[in-house]
């Protein structure tokens, strides 16, 4: 509580590079669960000679990356959400000061 009994929203914590950060976790689960794909259907004994077999690895390998990285790197997706909502709303607040000092140049 603030000093005057308002609820304090709590700010998320700043993560440095936090959208470069997290597209690299992804990219490197991704190739995880792709090398882990790929040894086990080699001791499964998989053919992966062909296109559609090859295909079938990766949607795999893209699905089970997809579902570790929705738990695993909750932290650096909920930072890089601020990250970019902090700068749209910046940027809308530059345009809103631009567009009132022009209407101010233009009624004087």
């Amino acid at each position: 509580m603030s000093a005057n009994n308002e609820p304090v929203q709590q700010t998320p914590q700043r993560i440095p590079h936090a959208t470069l950060r997290y597209t690299t976790l992804r990219l490197g689960l991704f190739l995880v669960a792709l090398v882990v794909m790929w040894g086990v259907a080699k001791l499964a004994g998989m053919d992966l000679s062909t296109d559609t077999n090859r295909l079938i690895l990766l949607a795999v390998a893209l699905l089970l990356s997809s579902s570790v990285s929705f738990f695993a790197l909750s932290k650096y997706r909920d930072a890089m959400s601020a990250g970019l909502v902090a700068r749209s709303q910046r940027l809308s607040r530059k345009i809103q000061d631009s567009a009132s000092f022009e209407d101010e140049e233009q009624d004087a």
